[in-house]
C-alpha cells in the first residue's frame, strides 16, 4: 500500500508593502508501487506530478511580484539629488532662450505647455534630476544618454499647466537639478494672464446715483472680452422698458486701451516685491539662480538677470479688452419717488457663454422731497425707514415731512398699497405753511397698538407704495425695517 504526503504553504504580504511567502511540497511515498489490488495505479502517480508542477509556478508567480511591488516602491520615493563637481573637468548647463516663458493671456479651463532647452557647453558630463517634489504643475525631463547629457549635448524640459484659478495672473515653475557648481538647480518658469471671456465694467452692479429733475439722466457702461477677438451683442432688454432706454456701439481701438491699463507706479511696486519674494521664499532659489554649493569659481552662463527681467515684464499688468461695446442707459421721466432697483438683460453670439443681468440701483426724488422730523430715521438715499424696535402693546407712529411741488388740481393720495397691512398711513396737509410753488404735507405712520409682533429687516422690508395725483411723481415707494415684540 502507498501513501502521498503533499503540503503547500499559504503566502502572506508584509507591512512594508511587499510580498513575503513560504512554499514547500512533501511527496511522501512510501513503498515503491502502487497497487489496485495486484495492478499499479497510474492515476495517483498522475495527480501527484501535476501537483509539483502547479506548485512551482506558484512559487515562480509570487517571487516576480514581489519583486515588481519592491521595485514600485523604490521608484516611488524622492529622487537622489546629483552630486555637484568640485573640480576637475566640470559640466556647464547652459538654458537655450530664457528660464522663463511668457505665455500671454489664458483662459480658466485651458491647458498649456512649453519646451525648454538646455545644452551642455562645459567638459564633463551633465547630470540633470527633475523630482516631483520640486515643482507645481507637471514636468517632464527629455532623453539623456546612460551617463547624462554629454559635452555638446542637449535636450528639453517640457511644462504642462492647467488654468484652474481666476487669478488676473498665473506663474507655474519647474526645478531641475545638475551637477553644475554654478548651476545646480535651474528653476523654469511659465507664466502669463487669466483673461475672462466677458467683463462689465463697473461690474454686475451699477449705482446709478439720484436722478436729476428736468435734466437727462444718463449712464454709460462696457462689455468687452480678453480672449475674443470679436463678438455681437444680439439682445439688450431694459426690465422697465417704458422708463429705460438702451442703445450700444463699438468701442474704438484707443478706448480698448484704457480699459484696465496698468499703473505704470504699481507695476514698479510690483516688480520690487517680485525680487524680493524670489530672494527670500518661494520654490527653490529662484528664477535663474543658483543654490551657489560647490566651487564658486567656476563661470557659468548666468540667466538671472534675463529671467528677472522677464518676470518684470508681467508687473502690474492685467488683461487687456481686445473687444468690446459701450452701452449707454437712459433714464426718462416717470420714474417712482424714492429708490428703485431694475435691470438690464445683455446676451451675446459667445459660446457657453449664459446671459447677464446687470443691477441699475438709483434715486429719484422728483417734485417731492422728504424729510424726516425729530426722532425719526430716514435715509432718502435708500427712501428707508427705521422704525427700531418697540413692544407691540405700545405701538409705534413717526412723522415725515413731504414738500409738493404745486399742482392746479391739488396734492392727494389716490391709492395705497402696504405690506404688512399692520402698518397704517394718514395724510394731512399743513395749511399754516407758505411757500411760492409748493405745499407742505405731514406723512403720518403708525403701527397700531396692540398689533401682532412684526420683525421686517434687510432680507423682508415692508413696503409702501402711494399712488398720487401729482404728473410728475405718479408714484412713492418707501421701504421699512422694524422690529416689534411681545412684552
Amino acid at each position: 500500500m502507498g501513501h502521498l504526503f503533499l503540503s503547500l504553504d499559504v503566502l502572506k504580504f508584509g507591512e512594508s508593502g511587499g510580498v513575503s511567502f513560504r512554499t514547500s511540497l512533501s511527496l511522501n511515498l512510501i513503498g515503491h508501487k502502487f497497487f489496485y489490488g495486484e495492478t499499479m495505479n497510474f492515476r495517483v502517480l498522475g495527480l501527484s506530478l501535476f501537483l509539483v508542477v502547479v506548485a512551482g509556478g506558484l512559487l515562480t508567480h509570487f517571487r516576480q511580484q514581489s519583486i515588481t511591488l519592491t521595485e514600485k516602491v523604490k521608484q516611488d520615493g524622492p529622487s537622489p539629488i546629483p552630486e555637484v563637481v568640485k573640480q576637475g573637468p566640470l559640466p556647464k548647463a547652459v538654458i537655450v532662450g530664457s528660464l522663463i516663458h511668457n505665455f500671454g493671456t489664458m483662459e480658466i479651463g485651458s491647458k498649456g505647455e512649453h519646451v525648454f532647452t538646455i545644452r551642455n557647453e562645459g567638459e564633463a558630463p551633465l547630470e540633470l534630476v527633475a523630482r516631483k517634489e520640486d515643482h507645481s504643475c507637471q514636468c517632464t525631463l527629455g532623453t539623456l544618454s546612460k551617463n547624462g547629457l554629454q559635452p555638446g549635448e542637449e535636450t528639453t524640459i517640457k511644462l504642462t499647466w492647467e488654468i484652474k484659478v481666476p487669478n488676473t495672473q498665473f506663474q507655474h515653475y519647474a526645478k531641475v537639478r545638475t551637477n553644475d557648481p554654478k548651476n545646480d538647480s535651474l528653476t523654469f518658469r511659465v507664466q502669463g494672464l487669466i483673461g475672462r471671456r466677458f467683463v462689465v465694467v463697473p461690474g454686475a452692479e451699477v449705482s446709478v446715483g439720484m436722478l436729476q429733475e428736468g435734466k437727462p439722466n444718463v449712464k454709460k457702461i462696457t462689455v468687452h472680452s480678453e480672449v475674443m477677438d470679436a463678438f455681437a451683442i444680439t439682445k439688450l432688454e431694459p426690465s422697465a422698458p417704458n422708463l429705460i432706454k438702451v442703445m450700444s456701439r463699438p468701442l474704438t481701438a484707443e478706448e480698448l486701451e484704457q480699459i484696465n491699463k496698468p499703473d505704470p507706479a504699481a507695476a514698479a511696486v510690483e516688480a520690487e516685491q517680485r525680487r524680493q519674494m524670489a530672494a527670500n521664499s518661494g520654490p527653490g532659489p529662484g528664477p535663474g539662480k543658483s543654490e551657489k554649493r560647490g566651487d564658486q569659481d567656476h563661470k557659468g552662463h548666468d540667466h538671472a538677470a534675463e529671467a528677472t527681467a522677464e518676470e518684470d515684464s508681467l508687473a502690474g499688468k492685467t488683461p487687456s479688452a481686445k473687444c468690446g461695446f459701450e452701452i449707454e442707459i437712459s433714464f426718462l421721466p416717470g420714474f417712482p419717488i424714492g429708490n428703485f432697483r431694475e435691470s438690464l438683460l445683455v446676451e451675446t453670439d459667445i459660446a457657453d457663454s449664459p446671459e447677464t443681468r446687470i443691477i441699475l440701483n438709483g434715486y429719484r426724488s422728483g417734485p417731492i422731497q422728504i424729510l424726516p422730523t425729530a426722532g425719526t430715521s430716514w435715509s432718502a438715499e435708500e427712501s428707508m425707514l427705521k422704525l427700531g424696535r418697540f413692544p407691540a402693546s405700545e405701538g409705534k407712529k413717526v412723522r415725515l415731512m413731504l414738500f409738493v411741488k404745486k399742482e392746479a388740481q391739488g396734492f392727494k393720495i389716490e391709492d395705497a398699497k402696504i405690506d404688512p397691512p399692520v402698518l397704517k398711513y394718514e395724510l394731512v396737509k399743513d395749511m399754516k405753511f407758505q411757500a411760492v410753488g409748493r405745499e407742505k404735507f405731514d406723512l403720518i405712520l403708525e403701527v397700531p397698538a396692540g398689533s401682532a409682533p412684526v420683525s421686517l429687516g434687510a432680507q423682508n422690508r415692508g413696503r409702501i407704495t402711494l399712488n398720487t395725483n401729482h404728473p410728475d411723481a405718479k408714484e412713492i415707494k418707501i421701504e421699512v425695517e422694524m422690529a416689534s415684540f411681545k412684552d
